[in-house]
């Protein structure tokens, strides 16, 4: 005889088995604890089939079980480990942090503070600064190091150390430059690190201005400058 059994704490279905046979009883099976000769019903995808022994009855119900959830007031995290639908109180969508506050359909993050925008500002001018500039087609860095090379460069230019058609790396290689073309050079990287301080100038004026107020616009402020900004 094929029997059914069930976890003896929830009654979830666990898998079949053949009964053995009750050796002082012809004709009779052995039925062990928490286990029916009742067949569940066809699985379905999400669900699971659980067994009350009460009622002798089986039902399909929502199965969750392994999923992360979010506890819609704290935010934080949890696997669920008992079949049922998502427990009252949860979501299975994760919070962008913990400062996120859920409206009843989707996290909401709070309002920027100026002091925040501003900070996010200085970090953007930052990343276009270094991110490199344009000369004559060409990609020349303008982080820190590159910006320091370029003023020794005209230092030696000015103290007539420099021969003219040298050559000069860009990102795709070497070029050669005279001095002239140098000077040209270092005064684009002086433009550009310029504009760059110059557009944190403008954000922090539209952020006092109550024009610019979350970090997304910050951050994709369509005049920041650069090649890689």
């Amino acid at each position: 005889m094929k029997i059914y059994t069930y976890n003896p704490r929830n009654g979830v279905f666990l898998g079949a088995a053949i009964a053995q046979k009750n050796p002082m009883r012809e004709g009779e099976f052995l039925m062990p604890a928490w286990a029916t000769d009742i067949a569940p019903p066809d699985a379905v995808a999400g669900m699971v089939a659980v067994y009350n022994s009460d009622g002798a009855v089986w039902s399909l119900i929502a199965d969750h079980r392994g999923e992360t959830v979010y506890n819609t007031e704290t935010g934080v995290a949890c696997v669920i480990d008992e079949p049922g639908d998502i427990p009252d109180g949860h979501t299975p969508i994760a919070p962008p942090s913990l400062d996120a506050t859920w409206d009843g359909a989707t996290w909401q993050m709070p309002a920027a503070t100026n002091d925040q925008l501003f900070a996010a500002a200085a970090s953007r001018r930052y990343r276009a600064e270094i991110g490199g500039c344009l000369w004559n087609d060409w990609v020349q860095a303008t982080d820190d190091r590159g910006q320091a090379k370029c003023m020794a460069e005209l230092q030696a230019i000015n103290e007539g150390l420099r021969t003219d058609g040298d050559g000069w790396k860009f990102q795709h290689g070497f070029e050669a430059l005279t001095n002239t073309e140098m000077r040209d050079l270092v005064i684009a990287v002086r433009a550009h690190v310029a504009a760059c301080y110059a557009g944190e100038g403008v954000i922090r004026a539209e952020i006092e201005a109550g024009n610019i107020a979350s970090l997304d616009d910050v951050e994709n402020w369509s005049s920041w400058p650069g090649v890689a900004a």
